[in-house]
């Protein structure tokens, strides 16, 4: 009888502890078109969409890697049923080269290669940030975001130097190179998250980014500092760019 009242009460605890660990679970899930607040932690790759076109001028441009590794953290607040405002901090990692038609001399290179070292791996981080609006499509499992922001990419680092010479003529030849590649963007991806356990998800995300500003490389030569040539390259693809990354996500609200 004892041992029969033992096995009766076993029974009950594990049902009572069941119970109760899954009304805990319920009630810590986060309910779809709830309010609360997203951390995305993320890894990926970055593609270089930039198009130099056919003009004589582009290698008045540097040019950087087709694909970089990237990371970034993004901060997302569901504020209302159907949309909420997100912030990303991206950095992408590579290494720009400078024009091909543009020579800064040994020194110059040299200087450059110097610091790029000196200063791995800060000196190949390409930092670039975005915020926006957020769309929300969620189902307790998968929860979709499309987005829509305006942000800033650092795409090439800029670029400028002066040289001077003296021909045999006793002529003072200048050379001046500068280089743009900085720019504003607009920013559209989408985000699928899919939920592991009540506040933890992982998640694969697209972003297109479109620069809205020029980058530009320009060149003017002068003899005694009169102009004698001046080239010039302007493109609206330096920036543009596709990320495609994955990371885990945590859910933070009531």
């Amino acid at each position: 009888m004892k041992t029969k009242l033992l096995l009766v009460s076993l029974l009950l605890t594990s049902a009572l502890s069941y119970s109760q660990n899954k009304f805990i679970s319920i009630n810590n899930e986060l309910k779809p078109y709830s309010k609360y607040a997203l951390i995305d932690l993320y890894a990926g790759a970055n593609f270089d969409l930039s198009h130099s076109g056919s003009s004589p001028n582009a290698g008045l441009l540097g040019t950087r890697p087709d694909v970089a590794p990237l990371l970034g953290i993004k901060f997302t607040h569901l504020f209302s049923k159907r949309v909420g405002w997100y912030a990303n901090i991206q950095m992408n990692f590579y290494k720009d080269k400078q024009a091909e038609a543009v020579d800064q001399g040994f020194l110059g290179s040299f200087t450059e290669n110097l610091a790029d070292a000196l200063f791995w791996p800060v000196s190949i981080m390409r930092p670039s940030v975005d915020a926006g609006l957020v769309y929300r499509f969620e189902q307790q499992k998968w929860r979709i975001y499309p987005s829509f922001g305006v942000g800033y990419v650092y795409h090439l680092r800029d670029r400028g130097f002066i040289k001077s010479s003296t021909g045999s003529d006793e002529v003072l030849h200048t050379v001046e190179y500068k280089q743009r590649a900085s720019s504003l963007t607009l920013n559209m991806g989408v985000s699928a998250n899919y939920y592991f356990s009540s506040r933890k998800y992982l998640f694969l995300s697209t972003n297109f980014v479109q620069p809205l500003q020029k980058s530009s490389g320009e060149l003017v030569r002068m003899d005694n500092d009169v102009e004698t040539e001046r080239l010039s390259y302007k493109t609206i693809t330096g920036g543009r760019a596709l990320n495609v990354s994955v990371g885990i996500g945590f859910a933070i609200g009531r």
